[in-house]
């Protein structure tokens, strides 16, 4: 583990120093320098090396940071995207053992024919190609060591999120990440127990059921154990072959819209979402069906989440801006803090970018870093359920924008849904009779909060409340900044003494160590992190924030 911790840290520190020491005009002290494009894009593909050489966990972690629009620069989710789940193959006669151990006989006991070139490799498991009881099959095998490493990575991880805690307790970026490294903490773990992978296969071979263009494929409980599983090998292609699929006389668009709507009935009828749907793991064959592997990143959205996630979509497809902030404030992706004039003017440009027509994704993303720059400031969280779903439809998007760069998720995913959402308890709720038993309601209640405030202000007692955090958090705010300028006042007072003694004394000793404490008092008030709402990190930072806004 000391070794591991080591070459991590001598990997990364570069780096960080690196980044540290081109943030200030003056390497620690200084105005903020206005960086170039070009210095966020080499330092963007600087890290991307660097993960890679780090191994699967953090490449697997990079790749649902990648997603995260709201704590990275564009340059960095665009580097960390190109990070693939693919590494060399263990030798066989290390994967053999498994196999063998785990069954309990020989692999020649148990299948007719075993390929022993893995078919694929990836971070986690190796797949091999073999024939049981005469049909082809697919054996997938976890990786040795694996868990061990694993293990020691995400405890490396959270000390180190752990520490910058401390003395960034109020950094927004941070406490995103330690949320994703949650998550991730635990689904990494279960896509190594291929035991709880066939548990999500038998789930998903009941939807596939209601669904005739999904096939799921099968596997054998009785060659399946924590480290193996042996199920039918499919033929197909890789959905982004677009060529090949064409030349199967099928229509890539077509293909991709049957995946939407796939994945539309998991998240808002179901509620079992397939989490790592990349080009890898889903094939199409002759037939135009979609062949779903890898189930072992399979996420469970609760009844809750589940209802309100159909609510934004709702809210969505009637294009109520009010209702979507609502919505994102129940599913709990918003802080309370966060202004909601600011939001719902973001989010109505966002959506007029979105449901524009024939606009290139480029074009869409770049409007949207320009709204996403006014988000930085503020306090947003993403909860640790919805980790994995935002990620999902950021890989869904790519897919359709390997086929086309102008592709649209959100104005493909809305007719779908329509159609969905009626099968769903909340969306029969709004049949034409519980809509208008509803509004009448909603009137009641208007007219009863109507009479109270109107009794309320007639008896000249209306009153303002201030939310208590916001109260507490800038007296806190305040608190910290005074007793920093009490301690500069200090050290200069210090120094200031320091010097009169000397002139008295001559005492040359006296003067160094008066100057060390006054110049150690001053830059411990100045440079030492305070708490803000903002996620300003040190006292230099709050007064260029102060001169900047008000250039």
């Amino acid at each position: 583990m000391i070794k591991r911790n080591f070459f991590i840290f001598f990997k990364a520190l570069p780096f960080i120093l690196f980044i540290l020491f081109t943030q200030k005009r003056f390497v620690i002290f200084g105005a903020r320098r206005t960086l170039s494009e070009k210095y966020h894009s080499k330092s963007a593909k600087w890290l991307t090396r660097i993960i890679a050489a780090l191994g699967p966990t953090f490449i697997k972690l990079a790749q649902v940071i990648s997603t995260r629009a709201d704590f990275l620069p564009t340059a960095y989710l665009d580097a960390l995207s190109t990070l693939q789940d693919e590494v060399p193959p263990v030798p066989f006669y290390r994967i053999k053992p498994i196999i063998e151990k785990d069954s309990g006989k020989s692999i020649n006991d148990i299948f007719e024919e075993f390929n022993e070139e893995p078919l694929a490799a990836a971070s986690v498991a190796q797949v091999y190609r073999a024939v049981y009881k005469e049909k082809d099959v697919i054996v997938k095998v976890i990786r040795p060591d694996i868990e061990k490493n694993v293990a020691i990575d995400i405890k490396t991880l959270k000390s180190v999120l752990n520490l910058l805690k401390i003395f960034f307790p109020q950094n927004k970026s941070i406490q995103s990440i330690s949320v994703v490294l949650r998550e991730f903490s635990v689904t990494i773990y279960e896509e190594m127990d291929l035991i709880h992978e066939t548990k999500n296969i038998k789930e998903f071979r009941k939807i596939a059921k209601e669904l005739d263009f999904i096939i799921i494929p099968k596997t054998y409980s009785e060659l399946t154990s924590k480290n193996i599983m042996v199920m039918d090998f499919h033929k197909g292609v890789k959905i982004t072959h677009f060529k090949q699929i064409r030349e199967m006389g099928l229509e890539p668009k077509k293909i991709i819209d049957k995946l939407i709507e796939f994945y539309i009935y998991q998240s808002l009828v179901t509620g079992i979402v397939h989490a790592d749907p990349h080009p890898g793991n889903i094939l199409v064959n002759g037939e135009g069906r979609i062949i779903m592997l890898d189930f072992g990143l399979v996420i469970h959205i609760s009844e809750d989440t589940k209802q309100n996630l159909i609510k934004a979509v709702l809210a969505g497809i009637k294009e109520d801006i009010p209702g979507i902030i609502d919505a994102y404030y129940a599913l709990g992706i918003i802080n309370k803090e966060v202004s909601r004039q600011l939001l719902e003017s973001m989010a109505g440009k966002l959506y007029k970018v979105l449901s524009q027509k024939d606009i290139s994704s480029k074009k869409i993303q770049v409007i949207i870093t320009e709204i996403m720059k006014s988000f930085y400031a503020f306090p947003f969280e993403l909860p640790q359920n919805l980790v994995y779903i935002f990620k999902t439809a950021a890989l869904l998007e790519g897919i359709g924008t390997a086929y086309n760069p102008s592709y649209n998720l959100v104005k493909d995913i809305i007719p779908v849904a329509k159609r969905y959402i009626k099968e769903t308890e909340l969306g029969k709720s709004f049949s034409p009779v519980n809509f208008i038993k509803n509004g009448f309601e909603q009137l009641k209640e208007f007219i009863n909060d109507t009479r109270r405030l109107m009794h309320v202000a007639y008896s000249e007692d209306f009153r303002v409340k201030i939310h208590p955090t916001n109260i507490s958090g800038l007296e806190n705010f305040l608190i910290h900044v005074i007793k920093r300028l009490i301690a500069s006042v200090i050290g200069g007072f210090i120094g200031i003494i320091s010097a009169l003694i000397f002139i008295e004394y001559k005492n040359f000793y006296m003067l160094v160590a008066g100057l060390a404490v006054s110049a150690f008092t001053v830059f411990l008030s100045v440079a030492f992190p305070i708490k803000t709402t903002y996620g300003y990190s040190t006292l230099l930072d709050v007064f260029r924030h102060r001169n900047n806004g008000s250039d």
